[in-house]
Formats: C-alpha cells, structure tokens, sequence
C-alpha cells in the first residue's frame, strides 16, 4: 500500500469509528433501512427490544410499518408519529418516532434529492410522558 492510499484508508476507518461512537451515544434508538427493509446500521439501544434490529435482517412486513416506510421512500419527505410497543413481559413502551429519507448516489456519496436509497429512524423512549398524561 503506498502513503496515500493508506492516508485515506487511515481516514475512512477513523470516520467509521467516529460514527460507531456517535451512534451509541445516541439518547435513543436509531437505526438505517435500506429499500429492500434491511436493517444496515444501527446503535445498541435499537437492538433493546426492536424487533428486526440486528444488522442485515428484514423488518416485520406489517402494514403500518410497510406503509410508513414506502410513504418516506416514495415522498422523500420526514415523517413523524407516535408508536406502541408491547415487550415479550407484555410491557408497553410508547415512542415519537422521526423517520428521514436519505440520499446516496451509486458511489454511497450524497446524492441531493434524487431517489431516497434509505430511510433513517430515530426512536425517542416517551413511555413515562406517556403515563403522567
């Protein structure tokens, strides 16, 4: 490998450690899908009872999240709502749920306001707003 390339190589696995950081540290879940529903990055608060959330799997093709999704893929506009989760225990859990459209080009750069390619999730944890109301 001559100096530049490994620069670069340097540069791009420190940026990637960077963003493995920054998305752990995220005060809620957060997750990537891409237009197949894959799940391809994610934080480990998503992995907490999310189900689908382990890099590489499908989302559950029920109707609302199918709907929602292709809503944000086919608009390319951020969509945002309140959703009901029941944990294995039968515990409900309430979050604000933002869902943005991302565009990349071929090249995995920013590709402006062409096709959305992907669809990032944040999950904001409001159960216990929810209770005091």
């Amino acid at each position: 490998m001559n100096g530049g390339t490994e620069k670069v190589s340097n540069l791009l696995g420190e940026r990637h450690d960077l963003f493995d950081v920054l998305m752990d540290a995220l005060p809620f879940k957060f997750f990537i899908v891409d237009r197949e529903m894959r799940v391809v990055a994610w934080n480990r608060k998503a992995e907490e009872g999310t189900p689908g959330v382990k890099g590489g799997k499908s989302l559950s093709s029920g109707r609302k999240i199918t709907n929602d999704f292709e809503e944000v893929f086919q608009r390319g506009a951020v969509l945002r709502g309140d959703e009901e989760s029941t944990l294995k225990g039968g515990e409900k859990k309430h979050y604000r749920v933002t869902k943005t459209p991302l565009h990349l080009d071929e090249e995995g750069g920013e590709g402006g306001e062409g096709v959305v390619s992907h669809v990032a999730v944040f999950m904001e944890d409001v159960t216990e707003k929810h209770r005091m109301e």
